[in-house]
């Protein structure tokens, strides 16, 4: 006989976040710009840790802070969610009334039981209500520039009483942040570039598919819907300067997210010390992991710049950690001089555009794929811990919930900052 049926996971308040945590100041901050600050005083007191569900792996992806403050004469719980933050598709048993203070979100919302029919979506600003009826599935994310701050008129001991039921993935799923952006990834017919393709055309984006012979990536004709297919050589100052005038002819106006994924290493991978650099194939390799980077990069500046995100990803390497070079990592020390080098001139040329351009909104991120079973991963007789489809995961998450404090880091795909 069966047992009882399993109860989905009730989420409560996980602890506090007091001056100690760094994530108090930036909660503080936001608490602040939305006027709740005590009269007379600078403290902020500590903030209770609600929803998070500790799986998932980077605190900021789910859940968010709240305290209880008097708005006027009532007792209001407010609710602090930091950029890109969200909270997964439950039920509210009170429903929510609330008004935002600060920053926007995006909410949806299933009506009735059907988890089939699509949600509702709004994008409610600073001075609109979030009202939710009793009972009804519902899903939000922050705004990804300044977060969320948001109260309700409830009594101080309303918390306690609450229930929150999360709905399983299987029932309804979060919305993508992907969907209906554009991406382009270079490098798109094989490998990690191929995962990244099939991945965001997966969650709903408009893939910009870039190769050097695009009519024969038979991979990415297939996929459905299919993507804007973009004849590219990277390591051609040509190709590269076509660019833009191939996109424009394709109906792409504007980019959300450019993910630099083009690179090779040298003929003899991983095979490469340095005390028997080749010149020549050096100069290939830096052509196209870091000048051909550049390049498209630059050439991909005005049609982000007429989007939201404004978000590019390099893809780097452990290898290019300096720290890491007499680590002995993947078993080395120094060695792999070509790619080693390539990669870490490009984590560099990142930080330059993401320094110049921090005052307009962009995100520079060098994003370390982990060690990948792909032909380059797997070469020399090595075997990669990762699958592609395991590193793509990770790198999807970490881009979908990054904001402007990412700009300029090296992360790696589990959301790990690695050392320069």
């Amino acid at each position: 006989m069966d047992g009882p049926a399993a109860k989905k996971p009730r989420m409560g308040v996980n602890g506090t976040v007091g001056p100690e945590d760094s994530r108090h100041t930036k909660a503080a901050v936001l608490f602040r710009a939305a006027g709740y600050a005590e009269a007379g005083t600078e403290a902020v007191r500590e903030f209770s840790e609600i929803h998070r569900q500790s799986e998932k792996c980077r605190w900021l992806e789910n859940g968010f802070l709240q305290q209880f403050v008097k708005v006027g004469e009532q007792a209001c719980r407010v609710c602090i969610y930091f950029p890109t933050q969200e909270l997964q598709p439950h039920i509210s048993i009170a429903g929510e009334d609330s008004l935002i203070t600060h920053g926007a979100v995006d909410l949806w919302t299933w009506s009735g039981d059907s988890a089939s029919a699509a949600p509702v979506h709004q994008r409610l600003l600073k001075g609109s209500r979030i009202v939710v009826p009793p009972g009804s599935v519902h899903c939000l994310r922050a705004d990804a520039r300044q977060g969320l701050v948001f109260h309700g008129l409830v009594e101080e001991d309303t918390f306690q009483k609450r229930s929150t039921d999360f709905q399983a993935a299987a029932e309804h799923r979060m919305p993508s942040r992907f969907a209906g952006r554009t991406v382009l990834v270079t490098g798109a017919n094989r490998g990690l570039g191929l995962g990244l393709a099939k991945a965001f055309t997966a969650l709903g984006a408009r893939v910009v598919a870039c190769c050097r012979a695009p009519a024969k990536a038979e991979e990415l004709l297939g996929l459905s819907p299919k993507p804007i297919l973009i004849e590219l050589d990277v390591a051609s100052d040509t190709s590269v300067a076509a660019l833009p005038e191939k996109l424009r002819d394709s109906g792409v106006c504007s980019l959300d997210y450019v993910i630099n994924n083009a690179g090779i290493a040298s003929p003899n991978h991983p095979y490469d010390p340095i005390l028997q650099a080749d010149p020549e194939v050096m100069k290939s390799v830096f052509n196209v992991n870091v000048i051909g980077t550049i390049m498209v990069t630059k050439a991909c500046l005005p049609l982000l710049e007429m989007a939201e995100s404004k978000c590019v990803v390099n893809l780097s390497s452990q290898l290019a950690s300096i720290e890491h070079c007499y680590g002995g990592l993947q078993g080395h020390f120094g060695g792999i001089c070509s790619y080693r080098i390539s990669r870490a001139a490009s984590n560099m040329a990142m930080r330059c555009f993401g320094g110049e351009l921090r005052e307009q909104g962009y995100v520079f991120i060098a994003m370390s794929p982990g060690h990948v079973d792909t032909d380059m991963g797997s070469s020399g007789g090595r075997k990669a811990p990762l699958t592609v489809e395991q590193s793509v995961a990770g790198m999807l998450s970490v881009i979908a919930h990054s904001s402007l404090e990412d700009n300029g880091k090296f992360l790696q795909y589990d959301g790990i900052e690695l050392p320069w």
